[in-house]
């Protein structure tokens, strides 16, 4: 039986040098804030359908540090345009963001943010407006923190102004579940503008959403991702004191290819909205969408619009 033998001028030491990587730890996902949940939605109803106007959108970035965005809007039905231009500036190692903004409104704002530095999950931001045409000026406090079960957020709007309207709430997950409550008071009504409840359960690519509006308003989402490429959703709303305002939708997004992008949906009213999301090259991206009026095809009420993104 051969043995091994360790020479002379070996150093059995020599292994403790030696580093292996470290796997890193998965990092746990935070709760979402009340206004995140039912979220999953937003890509099959929202986004993607620019119906009514012709846009134009621009984006760029200077490094790591600042952002710069603009865009333009034309309504088709009025010929009324409305433009805007933003920009940031980000000090990561401090965790400090400025921003500000401009429209064509007359509108200037400005904000600072403070993020993760002093407290992990603790977000402190504050941000003011100023109309050069009616002189009004308001200021807006906001506070968010989250963590691995618990979102806490609370704000302060309208500082400034006659009717300012102090907000909050929280939302607890556990597992799958996740249950929120949020709140507003109004000093100008001195009563309650929002007393919300919402419930929610999560399974990654199925999500259900409901929620309660001031015991009287009733809404929720359910959530399908069957395929890598294709996501579906319905969402219903229906308010106990007006039969008449209850509304239903079913959409889902198909992705064609990873540069072509289609969605479809349909209401209770029988619109019919048909979007069609392009990437023509690197930076650059096409959208175009209609909304049909399957009910009275001959009697008009179509929108049609489109939107052209550019990001350097």
């Amino acid at each position: 039986m051969a043995k091994c033998v360790i020479g002379e001028g070996f150093d059995p030491n020599v292994f403790d040098s030696i580093k292996l990587p470290k796997r890193p730890k998965p990092k746990n996902q935070l709760a979402p804030t009340y206004d995140e949940l039912g979220g999953e939605c937003s890509g099959v109803f929202g986004g993607g359908y620019p119906l009514g106007a012709v846009k134009l959108n621009f984006k760029t970035k200077i490094g790591d540090f600042a952002e710069v965005k603009a865009g333009g809007s034309l309504n088709n039905d009025s010929g009324d345009f409305f433009g805007n231009m933003s920009s940031s500036y980000a000090m990561k190692e401090h965790g400090l963001t400025f921003s500000e903004s401009w429209d064509t409104s007359r509108t200037l704002g400005t904000g600072v943010s403070h993020e993760d530095n002093l407290v992990d999950g603790l977000k402190l931001g504050i941000s003011t407006s100023f109309s050069a045409d009616t002189g009004d000026k308001s200021c807006a406090l906001k506070a968010q923190y989250k963590m691995e079960n618990l979102a806490l957020t609370m704000n302060v709007d309208g500082l400034g102004t006659d009717d300012s309207t102090v907000g909050g709430s929280s939302v607890f997950a556990y597992d799958k579940f996740m249950v929120g409550y949020q709140m507003a008071f109004s000093s100008e009504n001195s009563e309650l503008s929002k007393n919300n409840f919402a419930f929610g359960y999560s399974m990654g690519d199925f999500v259900l959403h409901t929620s309660v509006n001031k015991l009287k308003e009733y809404t929720g989402t359910i959530y399908r991702k069957v395929q890598p490429n294709l996501e579906t959703g319905v969402q219903l709303a229906w308010v106990s004191d007006d039969s008449e305002a209850t509304t239903f939708g079913i959409g889902c997004k198909y992705d064609l290819d990873e540069n072509v992008t289609l969605r479809a949906k349909v209401d209770e009213s029988c619109g019919v909205g048909l979007s069609l999301q392009a990437k023509i090259r690197e930076g650059i991206s096409f959208t175009i969408a209609a909304l049909i009026n399957a009910r009275s095809i001959n009697e008009g009420g179509h929108k049609i619009g489109m939107a052209l993104d550019l990001e350097a």
